[in-house]
């Protein structure tokens, strides 16, 4: 199925040092990719040909910043967490991929493009919820 801007998809993280990080601080669990990572899921939003800048503000695809998008300095436990800055045109195999959800996630704001060869398949979901913390009076 053809990986399209919106979509979710399932990739396997490319074997690099910041999954290695990732992996040994527990932000990606044990699996059967390469490099004995798990499958990520994320959401795509930059194909090729749409300009990319991540930058300390967040990711601005085509001129429009992306909500929830501002990296974060560090985690939960005081931890840095890694800065990966980028301003480029997506070439024909470089996706996007990041939560437009949580702005904690990890996902492009620290390790940049994935390539289409690591994106397992296309996720359509079923059953989807979003949980807010209601404030009251």
């Amino acid at each position: 199925e053809p990986v399209t801007k919106g979509a979710y998809v399932a990739f396997c993280p490319p074997q690099r040092d910041v999954f290695d990080w990732a992996a040994a601080r527990g932000y990606i669990h044990p699996g059967n990719c390469p490099g004995g990572y798990g499958q990520l899921l994320k959401r795509v939003h930059a194909v090729a040909g749409d300009t990319v800048l991540i930058d300390r503000s967040g990711i601005t695809v085509n001129g429009e910043l992306l909500a929830n998008s501002a990296p974060i300095h560090t985690d939960a436990y005081g931890a840095a967490l890694p800065q990966y800055w980028l301003n480029a045109v997506l070439g024909e195999s470089e996706f996007l991929l990041l939560s437009d959800l949580n702005p904690h996630s990890f996902d492009a704001r620290y390790f940049g493009v994935i390539e289409r060869a690591q994106i397992v398949h296309v996720v359509r979901p079923v059953f989807t919820f979003n949980l807010q913390k209601e404030c009251l009076p």
